[in-house]
């Protein structure tokens, strides 16, 4: 019985191991799918199209690019709350006030994409409108950059105590990362205002 339990127990870890190694992986692959969705909405947004009906342009392209990002993001917390209980972690909280916020606003965004959709797409809007977009997905960007080294020093066991030597440092990048937050909150609002007060209606 005894030895039946030893086995038991390596097989156990042994599927532990591989399961975590392969949750590792896929959350790199999810964190390529962020910057190449960030990337697809720089390069595509700008590219003028014939549509006369509106049913493809910039807001058919920051739709998907931004539920892409939206759905990484989920699927790394995810993953990583099962990497941390497998490993029985419970010092890492990956599901931080910054991330919530970062999901609001890719919420927020896809919400005033849809709602406009056809007058994006017609560009039957004031040419400020996609600088703000821009820089928006820059802040994106950024703030998505800061999650993506925050994951790798806390979760990498090579470098898992950079965090708890260098406190000043992190903390004033903290700082910066609140900053791109507020940022963030006030171009949202822009586009916002002037879609709802600034647009062309469309029949």
């Amino acid at each position: 019985m005894r030895n039946d339990s030893t086995i038991k127990l390596i097989f156990d870890e042994m599927f532990k191991t591989k399961m975590l190694k392969e949750a590792n992986i896929t959350t790199h692959i999810l964190f390529a799918f962020i910057f190449i969705a960030i990337f697809s909405k720089l390069i595509f947004s700008g590219i003028q199209t014939n549509d006369m009906y509106g049913s493809h342009g910039p807001a058919s392209i920051d739709i998907m690019s931004y539920i892409i990002i939206l759905i990484s993001i989920v699927s790394i917390i995810f993953l990583n709350t099962m990497i941390n209980d497998g490993a029985n972690n419970n010092n890492v909280n990956i599901i931080s006030f910054d991330m919530v916020i970062l999901v609001s606003y890719l919420l927020w965004l896809i919400y005033i994409n849809m709602r406009h959709f056809k007058r994006l797409n017609m560009r039957k809007v004031p040419s400020q409108y996609f600088i703000y977009s821009n820089l928006t997905i820059y802040v994106i960007a950024a703030q998505s950059l800061f999650f993506a080294v925050q994951y790798i020093l806390l979760n990498d066991v090579y470098t898992n105590g950079i965090i708890d030597e260098n406190k000043d440092f992190f903390t004033r990048l903290n700082f910066i990362n609140y900053i791109f937050m507020f940022l963030n909150f006030l171009l949202i609002l822009i586009q916002q205002i002037i879609l709802e007060y600034f647009s062309v209606d469309i029949i």
